[in-house]
């Protein structure tokens, strides 16, 4: 059976040395001008929110990237707080964050995510790849676009293999992979941000 395109962006799914991903990440401020959903890939801008300390993160690809998010805190709670912000409160989906909002980001640099690639070939694994899509996913589902594209520009994640499912049966198109981030902003120590 062919594999089926259904693009959601990055999944954390385990670590490099076979653990299981459990769910946890870091708060994260939304930069100005950006929105993301969970599965987006995002990158550090070297500031944060002025009232709260709190590391800001950009849908913008940058050489360093923060990691992929996995969750929207509702934007009318402040996370380091606990104090409303404004309004009130609304659990509808999808959770669409923007600027000033929060949001966690699986942040660890030895992560490893799952993601689609529109056509694979086994020679594929080893190589640096970069991610393409939109940003922010769809309005309407709370979906990521992105997905690993061809481009090495940044050469931002290493493509580790494809994920062992019986649903990604063959190698070719919309095969689902494992990659790891290879410019993650916790293993840099030559720049600022």
């Amino acid at each position: 059976m062919a594999n089926v395109s259904r693009i959601n962006g990055f999944r954390p799914v385990k670590h490099v040395n076979g653990s299981p991903f459990n769910g946890q990440g870091n708060i994260y401020v939304v930069a100005s001008g950006q929105t993301v959903v969970p599965g987006d890939v995002v990158y550090t801008t070297g500031t944060g929110s002025s009232t709260t300390g709190v590391p800001e993160v950009t849908a913008t690809a940058s050489a360093l990237m923060a990691g992929v998010v996995i969750a929207v805190i509702n934007a009318k709670v402040d996370p380091v707080t606990g104090k409303m912000t404004g309004g009130a409160i609304a659990l509808d989906t999808p959770q669409t964050a923007t600027a000033g909002q929060y949001v966690v980001v699986a942040d660890s640099p030895d992560i490893v995510c799952e993601v689609e690639k529109a056509s694979f070939a086994i020679t594929d694994i080893g190589a640096n790849l970069d991610v393409t899509g939109s940003a922010g996913g769809n309005a309407a589902t709370g979906v990521s676009l992105q997905f690993l594209g061809t481009a090495t520009t940044n050469g931002s994640w290493r493509v580790l293999g494809m994920v062992q499912r019986p649903d990604v049966d063959t190698i070719g198109a919309f095969s689902k992979l494992l990659v790891t981030p290879n410019a993650h902003y916790l293993k840099a120590s030559v720049t600022a941000n």
